[in-house]
């Protein structure tokens, strides 16, 4: 018998702290899931630029974001990792259904082959998550809402406070607004459109640090 020993994670998943949370325990604040998103992306960066070859998670969600009591992430469920010496291996995986929404449309067909891109819209859709309050299908009486659709329609009007979960409280928009672009950036239709995630977590640095105004000119 085989054992994956991790720490606890004393705030659960990130899963239950954004979609499950019960009616006494207060919402996420901005700064946390600023910190939840920035600490994910590193270690997704680690995956794919620490190692060769890479290594792909290829199921980014929130129930498999484990969180300290910090808040720290802790990537979780390695169960569908794929290595790029298998890039030319189709993946069928039944599992699809569970990642629904996160999946790229790349391989939301029924067998498309894997790279590091596909974290990466993962992590966009994870990013738009931790800013509407959504989950990535909500399905109605008569539509469904996909929400990488309906942020950026909502964004190309100008609405921004439509795309924000008001209930986290007070949050800076020169932060949640440069973050919602880069989630479209991240879940382009195109992969190669994708940024790595070395540069989402340079991107996100930036964002958090903003670069001074008397050093912008030069």
């Amino acid at each position: 018998m085989q054992l994956l020993v991790t720490e606890f994670a004393t705030n659960g998943s990130l899963q239950s702290k954004l979609h499950e949370r019960l009616p006494s325990t207060p919402p996420l604040a901005w700064a946390n899931r600023f910190k939840i998103l920035l600490g994910a992306a590193k270690g997704l960066a680690h995956l794919h630029h620490s190692y060769r070859p890479p290594i792909i998670h290829y199921n980014i969600k929130p129930s498999n974001i484990l969180l300290d009591e910090n808040y720290n992430p802790k990537i979780s469920d390695f169960a569908l990792v794929r290595l790029l010496t298998k890039i030319d291996q189709h993946v069928v995986s039944n599992r699809f259904q569970s990642a629904l929404g996160y999946v790229a449309p790349e391989l939301a067909c029924q067998s498309l082959r894997v790279n590091e891109k596909c974290d990466v819209y993962g992590f966009g859709v994870l990013i738009l998550e931790l800013v509407t309050g959504r989950r990535p299908v909500e399905y109605g009486e008569d539509n469904v809402v996909i929400l990488t659709d309906h942020v950026r329609v909502l964004l190309e009007q100008g609405n921004v406070l439509g795309c924000i979960d008001l209930s986290m409280g007070q949050y800076p928009e020169d932060e949640v607004l440069p973050v919602l672009k880069l989630a479209l950036v991240c879940t382009s239709q195109i992969p190669s459109c994708r940024p790595t995630m070395a540069e989402v977590v340079q991107i996100m640095q930036i964002i958090k640090t903003p670069i001074p105004q008397t050093l912008e000119a030069f």
